[in-house]
């Protein structure tokens, strides 16, 4: 479960920090100066966006693993299936005229394994930096 900490009572509580002792004697405590308050709602929109971020990032990897079997499909398809025949198919007219057959380009298949495995480098060297912290 992610919490979203809006607001310091409920981070105080979440982190288990006390709350200052005689409060209800009136005892009084200055504010911290706005440099610092600024400071504090700075880092509060940091963790509220990288908690969000965190989120999709983890829908995005389900949804890529996910995709793989289809994208090992479509490799298969490239390198040993049917694409060869199908692009000469393609250039010889025999695949009706406006249906979409962009996997049939020389380029697009291949640019989606050098992006894929840009993105997995990527991610590896990411994911060591935030480990090594």
């Amino acid at each position: 479960m992610r919490f979203h900490y809006n607001d310091c009572i409920s981070a105080r509580a979440i982190c288990g920090i006390a709350f200052p002792k005689n409060v209800n004697n009136k005892k009084e405590y200055s504010m911290l100066d706005e440099q610092r308050l600024n400071q504090i709602r700075q880092m509060e929109q940091t963790l509220n966006d990288a908690t969000e971020l965190m989120a999709k990032i983890e829908q995005l990897q389900e949804e890529w693993k996910n995709q793989q079997p289809h994208i090992q499909a479509l490799l298969d398809y490239y390198f040993q299936g049917d694409w060869r025949a199908d692009y000469e198919a393609f250039d010889n007219g025999k695949i009706p005229q406006g249906m979409s057959c962009g996997v049939l380009s020389e380029d697009a298949v291949f640019n989606l394994i050098s992006d894929q495995q840009r993105l997995s480098i990527e991610a590896i060297k990411l994911a060591v930096k935030a480990l090594e912290r």
